[in-house]
């Protein structure tokens, strides 16, 4: 019987607010209204106990992007510049990480191989 390689699409990023999330979207879009109509942030924040650095950006968030901009965010990297290549974690999984990881600089190997 011949196995064959299972390959899934990559999962879609769910983001579901944890049951410690201060605020729903609904909770921020109202935050953000008291602050429209010129309560200070300040005070909007110390009445929801959250911080006003966080209730700043969501209202720097609601002024340009309106409600969307108040749906939860992955803190995911959009890129990451020092990751491996491709090529080099396929040369990798080819010769078997004993072989590369001899021949890596001290700093890499310490760091491990990713």
């Amino acid at each position: 019987m011949e196995l064959l390689k299972a390959t899934t699409p990559p999962a879609l990023e769910v983001l579901v607010p944890h049951r410690n999330a201060p605020l729903t979207v609904e909770g921020r879009r109202r935050l953000c209204e008291r602050v429209d109509r010129g309560r200070p942030i300040a005070h909007v924040a110390a009445e929801a106990t959250i911080s006003p650095q966080c209730l700043s950006s969501w209202y720097a968030r609601w002024c340009v992007e309106g409600e969307t901009g108040l749906h939860e965010r992955s803190s995911r990297p959009q890129h990451s510049p020092n990751r491996t290549p491709v090529q080099v974690k396929d040369r990798i999984e080819q010769r078997g990480n004993v072989a590369v990881i001899s021949r890596l600089p001290r700093r890499s190997r310490a760091a491990g191989v990713r």
